[in-house]
């Protein structure tokens, strides 16, 4: 099945860069961090404030019952006139108490007796409880947070507040704190109700405080978090740049750095890498052009000697159809020797004519014979070329091998690569929150890594399809050097069979210049005459049929080297193929 290749989703509109992926998770890490300090200071502060708003309170309830004189508390149960000397002293004490006070609001002194569900009684209040109708001997109807707090100071004996509590008015807290008889039994509760608002205003302050230090630090922090992650990513964008220039084919990249860390030694790593390949690359390159030179060569070879072939084809025909002219006429004369007599004159005739197509046939013979011979000597070179391409095309396979190698030796280094990487992000995930920014550059260099081996794993590809064409050009080379060794043996036969019809042709001109000088003796010696024609027309048999053999086997001879010639085509297009691959590449 075919792997899919990774699609992302997200709108390029959200897509952040490696550099803003930091960044941001920077900030929110320090903006969640502020937040959660700004909360606790919230609510330590709200704490802190209440707390002392409580010891201020109980403190100054303290201060304001200390005041009171217990006479004036146990007459206060039994006089309520508002204008007798007593209630106007209270009443000039709360006053004054509250004027030494600013945070204090309102303070009242009532009975506690809250037995069967009665209400206590006001016994001393400030004036403007009175002008609302709530003077001494009123009851005070109380809240169940109210009378919850008197029911404790019953039992402890000891000032109690109400906690904090909001009406339309604002925020308030209200102290309770016991008036003690001399027998140390509450009699009666002087309250105190202090105006809260400074807990929410200190809060409030606290808040836009925190936050102003926050925006500030947040853009000082932000600064500093710029600069170090553009400083730290440099070398990670230079070598992602190498490596897209390196896909593209050029191989003369070369990184200047002199960092000693993980990013440095990878930065030596790929320039060694580069260097390497620009090494093998060019070494391949020399190698195709001296292919391609060798392989124009033999196909200019194979190309000559195929016309060479040519032409002793068409001699060979010719000699063989002047071979069986040859034989006819030798039957002819022999049929022609039962005529003698009256023939002799035609017979002298006939003679000079054949004596005249020997010798045309023997210049015939010694030129295809010197055919044969240029046909040796350029099988022979034919056979070196294809010898001397068959070594440049093993040591072509050799380069492949190392070129092999390298690419293997890169995918190792992707590898170390990638187990560095996520070194460095168990590193971070170690560190906690502080080295997640670490963890993300790691999982870059981990995918720059897997690139890098993607890349080398293509590289492979394309010399395991060049090592595929090299062999089947190396087999070629060597079928084609069997069918011109079988030809070199096939001409030189040839060769041979030319000596002979050569000797031959001599052989039948002295004959029939024989024939010729004996003309005139011709009926003496018929008989012998008989045997010589009928000796020459099987000698012409002969000649006939050894032409007939080296056509064939010229024609023979003529394919082999068309074979040959087509596999120098052949490699020379392969060669040509690879000095286009190679030259993808930029040294």
């Amino acid at each position: 099945m075919k792997e899919q290749p990774f699609k992302n989703t997200i709108p390029k509109r959200f897509r952040l860069s490696f550099f803003g992926k930091n960044l941001f998770l920077s900030t929110l890490n320090i903006v969640l961090i502020a937040l959660i300090l700004i909360t606790a200071s919230y609510f330590i502060q709200e704490r802190v404030l209440v707390k002392t708003l409580n010891q201020q309170a109980i403190g100054y309830a303290a201060l304001a019952t200390s005041q009171l004189e217990l006479a004036d508390v146990k007459e206060s149960f039994s006089n309520h006139d508002v204008n007798s000397p007593l209630q106007q002293k209270m009443i000039a004490q709360i006053a004054h108490f509250k004027e030494k006070n600013e945070s204090v609001s309102q303070s009242y002194l009532y009975s506690t007796d809250i037995s069967d569900g009665k209400n206590p009684i006001l016994l001393a209040v400030p004036q403007d409880y009175i002008d609302a109708g709530y003077g001494p001997g009123s009851e005070y109807e109380q809240s169940p947070v109210m009378m919850n707090v008197l029911k404790d100071i019953l039992v402890s004996k000891k000032a109690e507040t109400t906690g904090i509590y909001s009406n339309s008015h604002g925020e308030w807290l209200t102290v309770v704190h016991p008036v003690l008889d001399d027998k140390g039994e509450v009699i009666a509760a002087f309250a105190l109700d202090l105006n809260a608002d400074i807990v929410s205003d200190g809060k409030n302050e606290l808040l836009l405080m925190t936050l102003s230090v926050l925006g500030i630090a947040l853009v000082i922090i932000l600064l500093i978090q710029f600069v170090l992650l553009r400083k730290l990513l440099t070398p990670i964008k230079q070598l992602s740049a190498a490596f897209n220039q390196v896909s593209e084919g050029q191989l003369n990249v070369h990184l200047s750095t002199k960092s000693s860390d993980e990013l440095g030694q990878l930065s030596h790593q790929f320039n060694k890498m580069t260097a390497g390949l620009r090494e093998m690359i060019s070494g391949v390159q020399q190698n195709a052009i001296q292919t391609n030179v060798h392989a124009n060569e033999l196909a200019t070879s194979a190309e000559n000697n195929s016309k060479s072939l040519g032409e002793v084809s068409v001699r060979i025909h010719d000699v063989a159809s002047g071979a069986k002219t040859q034989e006819q006429v030798a039957l002819e004369s022999s049929r022609s020797m039962e005529e003698m007599a009256d023939g002799i004159q035609r017979v002298a005739e006939s003679a000079s004519s054949m004596a005249n197509a020997s010798e045309d046939m023997s210049n015939e013979a010694a030129q295809g014979n010197l055919f044969i011979k240029q046909v040796i000597a350029q099988m022979n070179g034919i056979n070196e070329s294809a010898k001397q391409t068959a070594h440049y095309i093993t040591s072509l396979n050799k380069r492949s091998e190392e070129i092999v190698t390298i690419v293997e030796a890169i995918s190792g280094i992707a590898s170390q690569t990638n187990l560095l990487a996520l070194n460095a992000a168990i590193e971070a995930a170690r560190a906690g929150e502080q080295g997640k920014g670490f963890a993300v550059v790691a999982n870059e260099v981990r995918k720059l890594a897997d690139q890098s081996h993607q890349a080398a794993s293509q590289i492979g590809n394309v010399i395991q399809e060049i090592q595929k064409e090299v062999t089947l050009a190396v087999k070629s080379m060597d079928d084609g050097s069997i069918e011109v060794e079988r030809g070199v043996i096939l001409v030189e036969e040839t060769g041979e069979k030319f000596q002979g019809i050569y000797a031959s042709t001599q052989h039948v001109t002295q004959l029939i210049q024989e024939v010729s000088a004996i003309a005139e003796q011709m009926s003496a010696g018929s008989e012998e005459v008989a045997s010589s024609v009928l000796e020459l027309s099987t000698i012409a048999a002969s000649s006939s049929k050894a032409a007939t053999d080296v056509a064939s086997a010229a024609e023979v001879q003529l394919v082999t080297t068309q074979e040959v010639g087509a596999s120098a085509i052949t490699l020379n297009h392969m060669a040509k193929q690879l000095q286009e691959l190679i030259g993808k590449f930029k040294l």
